[in-house]
């Protein structure tokens, strides 16, 4: 290995898993240390930068780094090695996958790619895990087995929503299903900090080259051969990005949140980032395959902290049947032009 090549750590899981909540602390822990951040969003007019910090996102790249966003992504890392987002090299470069991304499908392209070869050092997959939805409704998602199954380290996440009398059983069947498709040896972290994370990240070495290779040129023969196969489901999947101006109280919010999910029950994501009623901060109302997650409250900066989206990806409900959700419960929302 040689050491110029710029250590990168990849996170990934399934959509709600906590991704964007650890990128945002990482971002904060690494202020003006000289890592940088790439995100990538499925679709267009995400929210995951203003959410993390617009100033220290180096990079974003619009669609799943599994297939249509590759080239981006490698186009952004490129500029990152370089200095030219930021004026200043890299250290090391934490990229954040999109919820709906196939690892195995990510791992094809970076372990053959030399433009990535050359200059980077892929130093640890880690995936999130929702330990709150559950596994069991997950075990029928390709995409969510592959985050898994090619992990080098496992984080249990939102184990704080989850009832007390029922968070030993639900943590024992989440690390069964998590050994079972990514094998004995990976390590679990059962509701780890911010800092064990880092730790542990920096501790775990990428699988084995000749190991790795095995188990993905297997599951190539199983695929047909196709690197990007379950990129295909993606174009099922309808994204809406709503605009909104104004300020909003948090009732509203979750009032328009309950909405959507009386009309599809299995929302399978909603995020919405909306100006507070006072002050500089916003509200950040998230709803993952139903489930309605704690709203948060964020300090938002500058010329965006009275702007705000209303971001959904789902199967069933896009534009034209949430908008006129947003327009009741938001009514400062942007005209469509």
């Amino acid at each position: 290995m040689t050491t110029s090549r710029i250590p990168v750590f990849l996170i990934t899981g399934f959509l709600g898993s906590g991704k964007t909540r650890l990128m945002r602390q990482l971002a904060r822990h690494f202020a003006g240390t000289g890592a940088s951040f790439l995100v990538s969003e499925f679709g267009v007019g995400g929210i995951d930068r203003e959410v993390i910090g617009p100033a220290v996102v180096g990079g974003l790249v619009s669609g799943c780094i599994c297939c249509k966003g590759y080239e981006e992504a490698i186009l952004e890392l490129d500029r990152l090695s370089r200095g030219k987002n930021s004026g200043k090299l890299p250290i090391e470069i934490f990229i954040e996958t999109s919820g709906a991304s196939d690892l195995w499908g990510i791992l094809c392209e970076l372990r053959s790619d030399l433009r990535f070869l050359r200059s980077f050092d892929l130093q640890c997959v880690l995936t999130l895990v929702d330990c709150a939805t559950g596994v069991d409704s997950r075990l029928s998602i390709p995409e969510w087995e592959s985050q898994l199954r090619y992990a080098d380290l496992v984080a249990l996440t939102h184990i704080d929503e989850i009832r007390p009398q029922e968070v030993s059983e639900r943590i024992e069947r989440t690390r069964s299903v998590v050994q079972t498709l990514a094998g004995d040896g990976v390590t679990i972290l059962v509701a780890p900090d911010m800092a064990e994370v880092l730790q542990a990240m920096r501790s775990t070495r990428h699988r084995e080259k000749k190991n790795l290779d095995e188990a993905i040129q297997t599951e190539q023969l199983d695929r047909g051969g196709t690197h990007n196969a379950l990129s295909l489901r993606h174009g099922e999947l309808r994204y809406t990005s709503i605009p909104v101006s104004g300020r909003h109280d948090l009732n509203s919010l979750l009032g328009l949140a309950r909405a959507l999910t009386c009309f599809n029950p299995s929302m399978m994501r909603l995020k919405m980032l909306v100006a507070a009623e006072e002050g500089n901060d916003c509200y950040l109302v998230q709803v993952v395959s139903g489930r309605l997650q704690p709203p948060e409250r964020i300090a938002q900066r500058g010329s965006r902290a009275a702007q705000g989206t209303v971001y959904a990806i789902d199967s069933l409900a896009g534009p034209d049947q949430i908008r006129p959700l947003v327009e009741l419960f938001l009514p400062d929302v942007v005209p469509v032009k």
